[in-house]
């Protein structure tokens, strides 16, 4: 049995990244490892250097007021509203269900006082290496590690393209990782791009996990609605204009419309994990532009609406819909239409064979990565 520090995106307010960093570790643990997440903050470095940091709720207050934007004022307000509850539903799931180490990776130098902790590294999933998100941090590489010990899985760029001036800066990174798999068919087209490497695309750690285990924390949550109704999980796509479609959508079959974002002000079983995963097996229909939303849709054979989030945006859900053999014209389209039944029949039979390969790269990699620490004990490094 090793110890894995585990470095992944850790975002309190964020529902997909909880569950697949709960995921991992359940899929670490199965393998007979002790995973620990590491939390950490990405430390602007090298070209992100100047990047612009988020937009306050303050400055986006301001901006959508100057902008006479009242529908996107509420909007983001009832968001706003919601958010704390939120953190405290995934803090307390994120207690529940992963191992975390008191200490934080937010500056130069924090990680290397736990190389001596952990028998190997793991950075992913998630959009670890998303430049817009992370800057090309380097501790999304796991620089700080000894070589040998090193295992990026499932690690998504979040983008088919790299801006140029992040191209040394990755390759540099890159070169540094002895064992690395990606999230996405464009993930491992940029690793052959950069380093010349031919690495594979695995699973998203959600998969690696039986669907009846998700049913099972799926039941732990109340009922969304006591009637029929409709989810949606509008990351990017949730304007005015979608909104009313969506809304449409659900009186044309007699559902009630449920946001997950902004649900309202209701009690915190409402908010935390549990509640997103029961709202997407119970409903009638999803309406979604999310990876883990879709994904979840798909494993609970709801039937599922995928809205496009524009070019170059959408190639982690169509590499997922590629897993269960669904052609991404199926499922992307208005957010006035959907289907009518689930687009997959049989979504475990289905994942299987994937399952099976994506856990063996993950059992052999960190059995490289650990023998690569015992080979620097006995080499006194």
């Amino acid at each position: 049995m090793a110890s894995i520090g585990v470095v992944s995106i850790h975002d309190l307010n964020n529902v997909g990244n909880r569950l697949q960093s709960a995921a991992l570790s359940t899929a670490l643990a199965g393998l007979g490892h002790t995973p620990v997440a590491i939390p950490n903050t990405p430390y602007r470095y090298g070209p992100g250097r100047d990047e612009p940091g988020p937009e306050s709720i303050a400055a986006t207050a301001r901006r959508l007021a100057g902008e006479r934007d009242w529908w996107g004022l509420v909007d983001k307000a009832g968001r706003a509203a919601v958010m704390r509850a939120r953190v405290r539903a995934l803090t307390r799931f994120t207690g529940e269900n992963v191992r975390v180490d008191p200490r934080w990776v937010t500056a130069p130098g924090d990680g290397e006082e736990l190389v001596d902790d952990y028998d190997a590294f793991v950075t992913g999933s998630d959009q670890v290496w998303n430049p817009a998100y992370r800057f090309g941090c380097p501790t999304d590489f796991l620089d700080f590690a000894p070589p040998g010990r090193r295992v990026a899985y499932a690690a998504s760029f979040g983008v088919s393209e790299l801006p140029a001036r992040y191209v040394p800066h990755y390759r540099e990174m890159l070169s540094g990782l002895d064992h690395v798999s990606v999230r996405e068919h464009s993930g491992a087209a940029l690793v052959r791009d950069l380093v010349g490497r031919e690495v594979p695309v695995v699973l998203d750690p959600t998969m690696l996990v039986p669907v009846a285990h998700w049913s099972r924390l799926a039941d732990r949550a109340p009922r969304p609605s006591p009637s029929p109704f409709l989810g949606t999980y509008l990351l990017w796509t949730g304007d005015r204009a979608t909104q009313r479609a969506v809304r449409s959508l659900a009186r044309s079959r007699g559902l009630r419309a449920r946001q997950l974002l902004a649900p309202g002000f209701h009690r915190p079983g409402y908010y935390g994990a549990e509640n997103f995963l029961r709202t997407l097996r119970d409903a009638e229909v999803v309406v979604t532009d999310s990876f883990h939303s879709t994904l979840f849709a798909l494993l609970f054979g709801t039937p599922v609406r995928v809205l496009s989030r524009g070019p170059g945006q959408d190639d982690r859900i169509e590499s997922l819909l590629e897993l269960f053999g669904v052609p991404p014209a199926k499922a992307f389209g208005a957010p006035d239409s959907a289907p009518d039944g689930p687009l997959v029949a049989d979504p475990e039979a289905a994942l299987a064979p994937h399952r099976e390969r994506s856990l063996a790269w993950l059992a052999d990699a960190i059995d490289a990565a650990t023998s690569g620490r015992a080979r620097g004990d006995e080499n006194g490094t």
